[in-house]
Formats: C-alpha cells, structure tokens, sequence
C-alpha cells in the first residue's frame, strides 16, 4: 500500500478534498478517573441534591455498569441534570450521546446546540467537536471557516486532537493556506502529547517525504509507536508492511499478530482488518504457529486493555461521515 493509498483509507470523500484523520479521530470528553467501585446509593443521594460532580460520577457508573446494571438511558439522564445546571463536561458528553444515539434519541440539532454552549466556556472538547459539526454541516449549515476557527481555538489551548486537526488542515489546505512547515509544527505539538493518531500521521508524513525528509525507518518507527498504544489504524497498516516487507523484512507471523491486534482493538467502529485479509494471513501461516499467534495476540490485547481507572464516556472519537 503507498502512501497515496493509505491517504485513500484515511480520508472522507468530499469532492476533489479530504479532511483527513483529524475529522475522523474528533476527542475525549470527560476524562476523569475512577478509582474505585463507588458507593451507589450515596453518590445517588448526593445527585439528587444537586451536586453536579456526583451527577457525572453516577452517569459514568451507569454508563460503564461499575457495580450497577449498565444502562445508557441512565447515564444520560444524569448528564442532561448536570448540563443543565452549567457543567460544560456534562454538555459535551451529553452532546456526544445525542449525536450517535446512546441513551437519547439520535438528534444531531440537539448535539450542536450542547457543543455550542461547552465551546462558549472554553472548554477544548466541546470547541474541537463543535468544529467538526461546522465543517461537516451536522446539525447545523456548513461552515468550513468557522469550523477551522474553533478547531484552531482548541489547539491553542493545547488539546492534542485539535493539534493534530491544525497539522491536517496545513498539509492540505483545508480552511487555511497549505504550509508544510506549520503542518509540522501542529503535528510535533500533538506527537508531545503521545497522542497515537498524531504519531500515525507523522509516519505517514516520513513515509512521503511530506515536510521531512523521505524516512521509512522513522515512519515505520511511529507507526510501532501508535499501535502500541493501540491505535487499530497503525495496528492495521503495521500488519500491511509486514506482510509486504515495506520498510521492514517480510514476517507473516507479526503480519498476522498485528493484524489479530487491530481487529479486536477497533471492534465496535469498523470490520477491520477484513475477513478475508484475516483468511489470507492466516493462511501463509502452519496450523500450530497461527494458533500461538492468536493466543499472543490476545495477551498483548488483554495486557493493554482500558480497565474502569481509565475509561472515557468518549471511547470512540466523533467520527462525521459525510452523507452522500
């Protein structure tokens, strides 16, 4: 696969442009952590009262079942009590639940209106997905340049997303004047963070010889990078140089591994890599050495895996494709 057809996997259609990664990659919401199982009934009562953190913290359980039946319909109900009382991480979430439908009735008006009133109190989330919205038209008429605008908003409060979002529009043109040299600066900011999929890009950008100088050995490097820290996009296109010895030797066994790594990690958001791509590698393998890769695999997968301590509302990113 070159790296004009990897282009081809990561972009939307939208006429003769792409938008790239970043529209499809949008952000996390609310981040806190949760230590422990929490006592139910007491953060329940504490909801009740008004407490809006207690709110959040009683959607989150709900939304993940930590020591309670899972239920999204709960969980949003705890957000919409808390994004009205003003919480802007209550909002974004909430707006997130209204935009593909979990636990509300799918209503991408109602997400915009949310996003819209987080963005409004600088929150880099909300900003970053109410740009996305704008440049995609969901919810509300296209608006490339104010879109770019909060999208740029963001990155200046230093959310990773949005960086890497600002590196993509530079690189192509989107929304502002094509700048190699700005796409790298966006691009390196965001690669600080470790955020996988900005290292991903900077792969794909070394591979090219995109504002870089042509690197395979660096590319191949981020991309080891990102799917280590399990992003399925680079645990996919990894699986691809092996199988074809591009920028590395040739090796079905890792092949497969990372291409075993990818489909579980990106299960729930995509069918990849495909079953017939699994067929194939699989098949360059014998019997026994396909089995103790797969069992690998899901070592490594069970090693890596998100527990309740680092879980997210926002698993998946906003992912806007655009409609025909």
């Amino acid at each position: 696969m070159t790296t004009r057809n990897l282009y081809a996997v990561l972009k939307p259609s939208l006429g003769a442009k792409w938008i790239g990664i970043c529209l499809l990659l949008g952000c996390s919401a609310i981040a806190q952590k949760i230590e422990n199982i929490p006592n139910v009934q007491r953060l329940r009562s504490r909801a009740q009262a008004g407490y809006v953190e207690d709110q959040i913290q009683l959607a989150r359980v709900f939304r993940f079942g930590l020591g309670v039946p899972q239920s999204a319909e709960e969980s949003a109900q705890w957000l919409l009590k808390a994004a009205n009382l003003g919480s802007p991480e209550a909002q974004t979430a909430i707006a997130y639940a209204y935009f593909i439908g979990e636990g509300v009735s799918r209503d991408q008006p109602a997400a915009f209106k949310w996003f819209q009133r987080a963005a409004a109190a600088d929150y880099p989330d909300a900003e970053n997905d109410l740009g996305l919205l704008l440049v995609y038209g969901r919810g509300t008429k296209p608006d490339l340049m104010r879109g770019v605008e909060w999208i740029t908003k963001a990155a200046h409060h230093g959310y990773a997303p949005s960086e890497l979002n600002m590196g993509l529009f530079y690189a192509s043109g989107i929304g502002v004047p094509r700048d190699e040299s700005q796409a790298g600066h966006w691009t390196h900011l965001a690669v600080r963070q470790h955020y996988a999929p900005a290292e991903f890009f900077l792969g794909t950008r070394y591979e090219a010889g995109s504002g870089v100088p042509q690197d395979l050995s660096k590319a191949v490097h981020w991309y080891r990078t990102a799917a280590d820290r399990g992003f399925p996009l680079a645990q996919e296109y990894l699986s691809h140089l092996y199988a074809n010895g591009i920028g590395v030797p040739q090796d079905s066994g890792l092949a497969y591994f990372w291409a075993n790594v990818a489909r579980s990690t990106s299960s729930g958001q995509s069918n990849r890599p495909s079953p017939e791509t699994m067929k194939q590698l699989r098949g360059n393998l014998a019997p026994e050495r396909a089995l103790e890769i797969e069992s690998e695999a899901a070592d490594w997968i069970q090693k890596h895996r998100t527990g309740p301590k680092q879980q997210k509302f926002r698993q998946a990113p906003l992912d806007v494709p655009p409609e025909n």
